[in-house]
């Protein structure tokens, strides 16, 4: 192996899934959810792959996440590896492991406070769960809810599969589903649109959009961490110097900028919808908060990540919004079902009136 990783050159470059520049050098990190040996072995191999490409200070971490293999284990895989590489690469080769808790076990390369720090978020971002209940489909009927709440009216199957990024089969199997129910009204060129949701419907479609979201929570260990309106002004004036402009406010906050008659008198946290992965705006809100994979924890902030690209989030004067199916599904994991319910009826009542305008 040695010889080949010396004189081998790889038509397709492998991609880690991130990389640390700290004082000591690159470090590359790699996340493995495997319980198998030979898909770690093939993980120590594109990353020497990788290295043989680098500086001699760049070195290479695999972490190992919810795994049945122990650590002793891949500790073994690793020393194993290491007799068969040219010494200059085995050396630059890491692995270790991460539990629910950021708990970090192996042999990290960098043991510095701020890489172990930036390490949990990075892994807790790249593993955050998402509910095996996720479908292109349900993207399909949460784009269909929120093209109501908005008043956009009807769409046509093609404007449908653009706005979700998903199949001609997909789009009309989530519409048929809807239309057998009675909710999807149908025009004469073919558009469609959601008629109305009996309770019951509504509270199971923000409740599957909601598992349809990676989530992260970050808690203040000091418990001096500013109040959620405090922390939603932050990130607006961050965003006015042209910083997080993928970052929307939802939860209670977003729900009222909707919905003013919400019978919320406080947030208890500060819930943001983000399009694509990246939380580094965390640490601008507050330097204190630290993520947190306890669902017992007490958040103050809470990130919902979503697939790009930016739709639907509103850029007013007084700061930037989460759409509203966002703010409904941020209500409801609140507990807040029955304000979430109020919010939709108020919604309704608005579309009633624009027919009863357009139509007298």
């Amino acid at each position: 192996m040695s010889s080949y990783l010396n004189n081998h050159t790889s038509s397709k470059k492998y991609e880690v899934d991130g990389q640390w520049d700290g004082p000591q050098g690159r470090v590359l990190v790699d996340i493995k959810r495997s319980s198998n040996a030979r898909d770690i072995r093939d993980t120590l191999v594109s990353l020497a792959y990788v290295l043989n490409d680098q500086v001699l200070t760049t070195t290479a971490l695999c972490i190992v996440t919810k795994s049945k293999l122990s650590l002793p284990r891949l500790l073994k895989e690793v020393e194993q590896f290491r007799e068969v590489v040219r010494p200059d690469l085995a050396s630059r080769i890491h692995i270790a492991t991460m539990d629910g808790d950021g708990r970090l076990m192996g042999s990290p390369y960098d043991n510095t406070l701020e890489f172990l720090q930036w390490l949990r978020e990075f892994v807790a971002t790249e593993t955050a769960s998402i509910s095996p209940a996720r479908s292109n489909q349900q993207s399909v009927s949460s784009m269909l809810a929120q093209l109501w709440l908005r008043g956009e009216g009807h769409q046509s199957f093609k404007a449908l599969q653009h706005l979700c990024g998903a199949s001609y089969p997909t789009v009309s199997t989530a519409v048929k589903h809807l239309s057998d129910k009675g909710f999807i009204e149908h025009q004469s060129d073919r558009r469609v649109g959601l008629k109305y949701l009996t309770n019951d419907a509504w509270l199971n479609m923000i409740k599957a959009h909601g598992e349809n979201r990676k989530v992260l929570r970050f808690m203040d260990p000091t418990g001096q961490s500013r109040t959620p309106e405090a922390m939603a002004m932050r990130l607006f004036k961050l965003q006015e110097q042209g910083i997080s402009k993928n970052v929307a406010v939802g939860g209670v906050i977003g729900a009222k900028h909707y919905f003013p008659d919400l019978d919320i008198t406080a947030s208890p946290r500060l819930d943001v919808t983000v399009y694509g992965e990246s939380t580094e705006f965390v640490r601008k809100i507050d330097a204190a908060l630290e993520q947190t994979t306890d669902p017992q924890a007490k958040a103050v902030l809470v990130v919902h990540l979503v697939p790009g690209p930016v739709r639907f989030i509103v850029e007013a004067s007084d700061g930037t919004w989460a759409p509203e199916i966002e703010c409904l599904a941020d209500l409801f994991e609140l507990g807040l079902a029955r304000e979430a319910m109020e919010m939709v009826t108020d919604f309704g009542r608005r579309r009633m009136h624009e027919k009863a305008r357009i139509h007298p």
